[in-house]
């Protein structure tokens, strides 16, 4: 809908004229999954999704691993789902490393391992937002504040108020209400500071 109306029938007409454009087939599949334009159709879907992906296409990748990890693509599978949350997380996409963070962290489908959750966290910490990009920006923020909490709150991991403090200014960096009262508490309290 970007310059007009939305029109599914004109997007999946362009869409479809791009058989090898990684993508297009992902947000081919997007329409499948989701009925927009087109009668939703799981296994569409999924085929796009896998096109895309196997194309490179990051987001494919992603969109891909969560119909593993949910079963949308037939069966729950985690080792599928894991190994493309790592290949979309290797090629950039901050949010397959958040997603793997947190399979590891909560012990979803696989043993809880609190140090690969960590290093999961901290690696797409280090893959800074795009500038103007509101959820992109949100994103970023929400995971420095879920690490920042563990550490604060010593959640399975050991307290380190030095390390939450460090992450709390981070997010306060993107005028982030929570950091600045959890910021306050330990400056108030001498927690870290």
């Amino acid at each position: 809908g970007q310059g007009g109306p939305i029109d599914y029938e004109s997007a999946l007409l362009y869409y479809s004229k791009l058989p090898n454009n990684a993508g297009a087939l992902n947000n081919l599949g997007v329409m499948y999954a989701s009925g927009e334009g087109v009668e939703a159709d799981q296994e569409k879907a999924n085929e796009y999704y896998k096109k895309a992906a196997e194309r490179g296409s990051t987001m494919g990748m992603k969109n891909l691993a969560d119909r593993y990890l949910s079963g949308a693509s037939g069966e729950v599978d985690i080792a599928a789902a894991i190994e493309w949350y790592k290949k979309s997380f290797k090629a950039g996409r901050r949010e397959s490393g958040i997603k793997l963070g947190d399979i590891y962290y909560e012990g979803s489908h696989v043993d809880e391992d609190i140090d690969a959750a960590i290093e999961y966290y901290e690696s797409a910490i280090r893959i800074k937002p795009k500038k103007g990009g509101k959820q992109d920006i949100d994103e970023y923020v929400k995971v420095v504040v879920k690490l920042a909490d563990i550490y604060y709150e010593g959640d399975k991991v050991e307290m380190d108020d030095s390390k939450a403090n460090e992450l709390y200014h981070i997010a306060a960096e993107y005028c982030n209400l929570y950091a600045y009262h959890r910021l306050g508490i330990q400056y108030y309290h001498g927690y870290g500071v």
